[in-house]
Order: C-alpha cells, then structure tokens, then sequence
C-alpha cells in the first residue's frame, strides 16, 4: 500500500502539510536572527548606558525601529525571503533595548522606595494582560471577517481540523 493509498481521496490534507513545512525554516532563521540581533543590542546598549549615554535615547532608538521594520516588511513583501528575514534584525534591536531599558526605568521610578519588584512585576503583568486582549480581539475581529464573507460559524484552525468557537454566534 502506498502512501497515497492511505489518504482517503484528501490530496488538500497533504498539499497544506507540504505549503507549512516549507515555512518552518523561514520561521526558525526569523527566530534565531531575532535573538541573535536582541542579544547584541541588550549587550551594546548596556555599554551606553554605562558611558552616560541616556535612556531617552535608547528608548527612542528602539521606538524608531519598529516603525521602519513594519515599513520594510510593507516594502519588501514580494522581494524574498532574505529581505523578509533581515527585518528582524530591527526587531532584535528594539527587544533588546526594551528589555535592558525595562528595569533602568522602574528601579528610576521606584528609587528609595522598596518598591521595585511589586511595580516590575505589575508593569509585566499589564503587558501580557495588554498583549493577550490584543491578541483574542484581533483573531476574533479577523475570524468574523471571514464568517461574515460566507463560512458557517467562527472557526479556528488547531493542526488539521477546523473548530467552531463558541462566541462565533455573535459575529
């Protein structure tokens, strides 16, 4: 028996499971190149810190980044891989430098007053509350949009099969 024997006359099922494997060392180079460039960043902007360089500008060193990456993204977006891959360098840059930046703040903010763990642990908890609402209120928003172009139900994707969510009634 062959393996196109096994597939019960789904040739889609393996054509999605080819198109996807063939992202995953495009996703992994994306990470690696990430944290590659985040490590360097945290390390040289520890060293302007200590040469009296200001959060101020670090902080808008980072800022800057991420619009230029998003821009790059948009101008790149047919150009290949490589170009796609080397706008992660800029997103490494501004993790990097919110991540050293991260600390030097709240131990400013909270100087003298004991409170340094209890305000960093707050300020963590905002973002990844932040993070998760934008998340949720995203996929929702782009799962109704398909349902309202003619699908039936709100449907998530989970490995091969689609599942209909159950707040898709309100969409």
């Amino acid at each position: 028996m062959s393996n196109g024997d096994n597939n019960n006359g789904d040739d889609d099922a393996n054509e999605d499971a080819g198109a996807s494997r063939s992202a995953i060392p495009l996703i992994a180079g994306a990470i690696l190149l990430a944290q590659a460039t985040m490590t360097a960043a945290t390390w040289l902007g520890d060293y302007f810190t200590k040469r009296g360089v200001g959060r101020k500008v670090l902080f808008m060193a980072g800022l800057v980044t991420l619009p230029v990456r998003c821009a790059l993204i948009i101008y790149w977006k047919d150009a290949g891989n490589a170009f796609l891959l080397s706008t992660q360098i800029l997103d490494g840059i501004g993790g990097g430098i919110f991540g050293l930046l991260h600390p030097y703040i709240v131990a400013d903010i909270t100087f003298g007053s004991g409170r340094f763990n209890l305000i960093s642990k707050f300020l963590s908890m905002i973002i990844c509350v932040w993070d998760s609402y934008l998340f949720l209120s995203l996929t929702t928003l782009c799962f109704c949009t398909v349902h309202n172009s003619g699908t039936h139900g709100l449907m998530f994707r989970f490995g091969w099969d689609y599942v209909e969510l159950p707040w898709s009634n309100g969409c």
